[in-house]
């Protein structure tokens, strides 16, 4: 039994180069990493990207679309300006999503129907695992928001919105499958342990643009009903179907003044920003938080008008 391991093991490592070697099974991991810390993501990502660079001598080409010229003078505009307020963190944080955006130029470049299928699973498997986290960090204290293997309760839910909407296309596309259907049901127990209130209604409107998009007319108008009963009885049955309802009076006078420091800072520096995470970096006391909990105002600090 002892041989029979030993003899898998090196089976195993003496295939990791041509494993390796293979660009599709690259970005699988990539993807699946995406579901791992965010230190250790970082590492896969740099590590992968480096791989890609040694293997491709002419990965230039790729990395340089017909459309990349906008792409290339925002990330050096960004660098600067971020540089300027020095916002260090927030460089190191772009610089990764510069490779993220490089590393999606070379996935385009090379995208194929069976690869697109695989990364949906390597997401579906990834999911699952992130939704078993998430519910081991429901105990003992099962109040607790859930962030499972990310930096932030809000972060975990709109992972698991972008993948459960994935998730969507994939059963039209590809007919029922049971890892998918598994998965969407992982992640929205995920949803439900990170007590991410709005989650549900873009989980909603996600799935609706989705649909329109595929053309499926009968699926988009049961789940449209579906939106508009399960909204009914929200406000219903507010305390047992809404997360954190309780709470709502009080957060929402905290996202107000959240919102209305971003929009102080903006008021600044309207044109460039200063640099990625601009709110994190400048809030002090009850208005400091990781993001400004809003999206273009999130834009508009840490790139400007611009």
């Amino acid at each position: 039994m002892g041989c029979y391991a030993i003899n898998n093991i090196k089976a195993f490592i003496n295939n990791i180069p041509n494993f390796l070697h293979n660009d599709d099974a690259l970005i699988i991991i990539c993807t699946a990493s995406i579901f791992l810390p965010f230190y250790l993501c970082s590492v896969v990502l740099v590590a992968t990207f480096v791989l890609a660079l040694v293997k491709h001598q002419d990965i230039i080409h790729k990395l340089t679309p017909s459309h990349s010229g906008w792409f290339y003078a925002f990330a050096v505009l960004t660098l600067i300006v971020g540089a300027i307020y020095e916002h260090w963190h927030g460089i190191v944080v772009f610089e990764l999503l510069i490779l993220l955006f490089l590393f999606g130029f070379f996935i385009q470049s090379m995208m194929t129907e069976n690869l697109c299928k695989n990364i949906i699973k390597a997401a579906a498997y990834g999911s699952i695992f992130a939704a078993v986290g998430a519910i081991v960090q429901k105990f003992p204290l099962i109040t607790y928001r859930s962030v499972s293997f990310f930096e932030n309760a809000n972060y975990y839910a709109y992972t698991c919105e972008i993948v459960t909407v994935v998730l969507i296309y994939a059963l039209f596309r590809y007919g029922f499958n049971a890892l998918f259907i598994a998965a969407a049901g992982a992640n929205i127990i995920g949803i439900m342990a990170s007590g991410c209130r709005t989650a549900w209604p873009a989980l909603f409107c996600g799935a609706i643009v989705v649909m329109i998009c595929l053309k499926k007319f009968v699926p988009l108008i049961i789940t449209a009903v579906l939106a508009a009963i399960s909204g009914f009885m929200v406000f219903c049955l507010p305390g047992l179907l809404f997360p954190r309802f309780d709470a709502f009076v009080n957060d929402k006078m905290l996202r107000f003044l959240i919102w209305k420091t971003s929009i102080g800072y903006i008021k600044t520096h309207p044109f460039f920003g200063q640099g990625m995470f601009t709110y994190f970096t400048l809030s002090v006391g009850r208005a400091h938080d990781t993001h400004a909990h809003d999206l273009t105002l999130d834009m508009l600090l840490n790139f400007g008008i611009v």
